[in-house]
């Protein structure tokens, strides 16, 4: 990769950057980024706002369940305002104009510097990619406009070349809406690809890991946490990253079948989620000891099958408080969200 960028987060009250991402698809990643962006909103009326980004974008999602929700953002130009909410850019179309910008300098002959990077990204303002909701503070960037050439966009943009034209401009990107916003909510797309590794690696300060219980997932997902903490280590980005664990699609009834996929079975060939993170964390964090059960006890998604994305989201569906064990996880995750260590750092 190219040369790495220094930290240059404001001083001042800075927005937080938080990636959602599971190895595989089908872990209702898309949801509770939806979830925990509402209870967001919430608890930070009145100030910055909450964004959501859709960085899925080859199987986006957040917009449809927000569908009848939204509406084109003040801060939009007046021919974006112009066109329908449906019609309105998103990603790959903030990508492809600072793109455009980066390649604009013929004469440059060197990597891009910081300056030039931070410039790009205030000229093109990615606030004008932005949509409104009805929920008080939330905000949502879809994926992009669909239709006509959005496949071809998504499939040769180059997110490496990017990089090692402008290394500093993700860092500069993820600065910029760290300021506009409170808190910043990317959706990432599942696997190992060039995109995943963007939103896991450059843009977050905090890595909300969600896996169901299969073995692809134990295997892989501690793995890709490692690379982005790794990465992080030897960059000179010094924006801590902290990564936040999620068991999710947890079925009530199977006890026994549950805690041996937690706590391990020799029997079953299981190590166990929990001693898999616990060991991680003492590892990549240099902790003598790490303790997440009261984490596990708490931040477990229940199957959401049945939930449909026309359906009213649990967090708003229920009254403040709501007793369900789903609402209750995501609140527990939304406090997650808001601290500043990772879980069990402190066992």
């Amino acid at each position: 990769m190219a040369s790495d960028p220094p930290n240059t987060v404001s001083e001042t009250n800075p927005g937080k950057v938080i990636t959602f991402y599971s190895y595989r698809g089908g872990s209702g990643r898309t949801l509770a980024v939806a979830n925990t962006a509402c209870l967001l909103a919430k608890r930070t009326a009145g100030g910055k706002g909450v964004l959501m980004i859709d960085w899925d974008l080859t199987a986006p999602g957040l917009h449809g369940i927000f569908e009848g929700r939204l509406a084109l953002s003040d801060q939009a130009s007046p021919r974006t305002k112009r066109a329908k909410g449906s019609d309105q850019p998103g990603l790959i179309d903030l990508f492809c104009e600072l793109a455009d910008e980066v390649g604009k300098d013929e004469t440059r002959r060197v990597h891009q510097s910081e300056e030039q990077a931070r410039k790009i990204v205030e000229f093109v303002r990615p606030e004008k990619y932005v949509l409104a909701t009805d929920i008080p503070g939330l905000h949502l960037m879809k994926a992009g406009r669909f239709g006509g050439d959005y496949s071809q966009r998504v499939n040769t943009f180059k997110w490496d070349d990017l990089l090692k034209k402008s290394p500093w401009m993700y860092l500069a990107l993820a600065t910029y809406l760290g300021e506009h916003y409170d808190y910043v909510l990317i959706d990432s797309p599942s696997g190992m690809g060039d995109t995943a590794g963007v939103c896991c690696s450059l843009m977050p300060e905090m890595l909300v890991c969600l896996f169901t219980l299969n073995h692809q997932n134990l295997s892989n997902a501690p793995a890709i946490i490692s690379q982005a903490l790794q990465y992080r280590r030897e960059s000179n980005d010094l924006r801590p990253l902290v990564v936040v664990p999620v068991p999710s699609r947890i079925e009530a009834g199977e006890q026994e079948q549950l805690k041996a996929w937690r706590f391990g079975s020799q029997e079953s060939g299981l190590p166990g989620y929990q001693g898999v993170f616990e060991r991680l964390f003492c590892q990549e964090y240099a902790l003598h000891g790490c303790n997440l059960k009261t984490h596990f006890d708490q931040v477990q998604l229940k199957d959401t099958h049945g939930l449909e994305f026309g359906d009213q989201l649990p967090v708003l569906a229920e009254p403040e408080g709501g007793q369900s064990d789903l609402v209750k996880a995501y609140q527990h995750l939304t406090d997650c969200l808001t601290a500043d260590c990772p879980p069990g750092l402190h066992a």
